[in-house]
C-alpha cells in the first residue's frame, strides 16, 4: 500500500451495498439481507482477497461486518486489512460530520463499535473539509494512530493540490502521512491520468480506483441506448434515472458517443478473451501504471465472483 510496508490485495472489497435489510445508503438497491452478505465476505477471503472498505456513511454496512467478525475465530481479524472512513454526515447536528477534531474522536469510537474491532487498519478522510484547518484533521489522525485505535491513514477524493498540502503538512510536522487514496477512475473517467496517479507514485502514496465499472456502464448489461430504458428499477441505472442520481445521470453519459465506443472496444476484447466486458474494464485498470489496486461493489456473489475472476487473465499491449 504506497510507501508503506502493509500488503494488501489488488481489489478491494467495497461493502457500500452489502446490508441487513436489502437497504443500501441513499435509497440505493442493496444486498438483500446480512446471510447473504456475510456468504459474500467469505467468498472474497476464500478467493484471496484481505482488504475490506467500507464508510460510516454506508448505512448498515459497518455493522454487517461487525456481526461477520464477531463469528469468527480470534485470530481471523489478523488476517483483514479493514478500512472505514470518516467526513459525511452520519445525523442532524452540526458537529455530525466534516473532519474536525471533535466530529473525528466521535466517529472513530463509533466505527469501532459497529465493526466490533479494537482497531482500524485503514482510517480515511471521505473528502476534503473545507470548513476545518488541515492541520487539526490530520493532528487528530496522527493522534489516533498513537492511541492505537487506527494504524494507518488514508485520503479519498482530494484533489493533487489537497494531496500536496496535506503530504507537506504532515512531513513537515513529522506527522503520519497518508498512505493511500482513493478516486473515481474507469475507462469513462480518465482525469486521474492528468497528474493524479504520477503525484501519487511521487509521494508514496497508494492509487485506489473507485466505481471501475462506472456505476454499471461498464458492467456488460448496457450495449446500446435502447438497453437502458429496460433497466430494471432495482438496479443502480434504474435507480440512478429515477432520483436523477447525477454520477450515473443516463441523459447525460447516455447522450456522449465515446460511451458507446467504449462499450463495444470492451465488447470486442472479452469476445478475444472470453470473458465479460466487466472484467475487461477491471483488469484495464488493474494494468495500467502507478495503479495500485480497484475498489468494486458487488450486489451479490455473481457480481463478485465477476470482478475477482478478472486476475486469470492479463490484457495483450494491442488490447490495453
Amino acid at each position: 500500500m504506497g510507501g508503506s510496508g502493509l500488503l494488501v490485495s489488488r481489489i478491494a472489497f467495497g461493502t457500500m451495498l452489502i446490508s441487513k435489510s436489502g437497504k443500501g445508503p441513499w435509497r440505493m438497491p442493496a444486498v438483500k439481507d446480512e446471510a447473504e452478505s456475510h456468504a459474500m465476505l467469505d467468498k472474497y477471503v476464500a478467493m484471496g482477497g484481505n482488504y475490506i472498505d467500507t464508510s460510516n456513511n454506508y448505512g448498515e454496512s459497518e455493522e454487517v461486518i461487525g456481526n461477520w467478525l464477531a463469528k469468527k475465530p480470534a485470530n481471523f481479524r489478523r488476517k483483514i486489512i479493514l478500512g472505514t472512513k470518516v467526513m459525511s454526515p452520519v445525523g442532524p447536528g452540526p458537529n455530525d460530520t466534516g473532519a474536525s477534531r471533535k466530529h473525528i474522536m466521535d466517529a472513530v469510537d463509533d466505527s469501532l463499535r459497529k465493526l466490533q474491532t479494537t482497531y482500524i487498519d485503514l482510517y480515511t478522510v471521505h473528502y476534503w473539509d473545507e470548513r476545518t484547518p488541515i492541520s487539526e484533521t490530520f493532528g487528530t489522525l496522527n493522534d489516533l494512530v498513537r492511541m492505537g485505535k487506527i494504524r494507518y491513514i488514508g485520503i479519498s477524493n482530494f484533489t493533487p493540490v489537497q494531496i500536496v498540502r496535506t503530504m507537506n503538512l504532515c512531513r513537515d510536522r513529522k506527522w503520519e502521512r497518508p498512505i493511500s487514496t482513493q478516486c473515481q477512475y474507469n475507462l469513462l473517467c480518465r482525469v486521474p491520468e492528468w497528474e493524479m496517479i504520477k503525484l501519487c507514485e511521487e509521494e508514496g502514496v497508494g492509487f485506489w480506483a473507485w466505481s471501475p465499472l462506472s456505476g454499471g456502464w461498464l458492467s456488460g448489461k448496457y450495449r446500446d441506448p435502447s438497453a437502458l430504458k429496460r433497466a430494471p428499477t432495482d438496479s443502480r441505472m434504474g435507480f440512478a434515472e429515477a432520483v436523477k442520481f447525477k454520477p450515473w445521470d443516463l441523459s447525460t453519459q447516455g447522450q456522449n458517443p465515446q460511451t458507446w465506443r467504449t462499450i463495444e472496444e470492451c465488447a470486442a476484447i472479452g469476445e478475444e478473451l472470453g470473458v465479460p466486458i466487466s472484467q475487461v474494464a477491471v483488469r484495464w485498470i488493474l494494468q495500467m501504471p502507478g495503479c495500485t489496486g480497484v475498489v468494486i461493489g458487488p450486489r451479490s456473489l455473481a457480481n463478485l465472483e465477476d470482478s475477482m475472476n478478472c486476475m486469470k487473465f492479463t490484457l495483450s499491449e494491442d488490447q490495453m
